[in-house]
């Protein structure tokens, strides 16, 4: 796939070989790559078509149009009315809390009390160890919060949609 994107004239991206480029005058589009998906974001639907064309030669592909969900984020486009691109995780936030039993958890805006004392030793802190399999679960949940406050702002989205 990189040789054939090479000689399409595209560059690999410095930060992720995953990723290509091509610049034609003010036109431009960029390729990344997962495993068998491609997603082309581009200006320019003359670039666009071509370029699938000329993929359509290499690879079989399945045009699934205009993008609206990409690893776990819902993608909203408003080009006409207010020129946006809106990010989502609503399902994704939805998944988290079903997987780890806590669809119906209390929203809170500071779950924990401001200025407390979490040392080991503190009398709000149990003196109960975790289990393994309680650590790993802890371990599962982090990540994926983690992982939904790296790729979106979900505290922008979340207060926008509270508010």
């Amino acid at each position: 796939m990189k040789r054939i994107l090479l000689s399409f004239g595209f560059k690999v991206s410095a930060a992720d070989e995953a990723t290509f480029y091509k610049v034609d005058g003010k036109d431009f589009l960029v390729i990344a790559t997962a495993t068998d998906d491609f997603t082309i974001v581009t200006n320019s639907c003359s670039l666009s078509t071509k370029t699938k064309a000329q993929l359509n030669q290499h690879f079989e592909l399945v045009d699934l149009g205009d993008i609206n969900w990409l690893l776990g984020v819902s993608v909203t486009r408003n080009f006409l009315k207010d020129k946006t691109i809106s990010l989502g995780q609503q399902a994704y936030v939805e998944q988290i809390l079903a997987r780890f039993g806590l669809t119906d958890a209390r929203p809170d805006v500071t779950p924990m009390e401001p200025g407390a004392d979490y040392h080991f030793d503190s009398p709000g802190v149990s003196p109960t160890l975790l289990t393994p399999t309680e650590k790993t679960t802890y371990h599962e949940m982090i990540g994926s919060l983690m992982y939904c406050a790296t790729m979106t702002r979900p505290d922008e989205v979340l207060a926008t949609e509270v508010g």
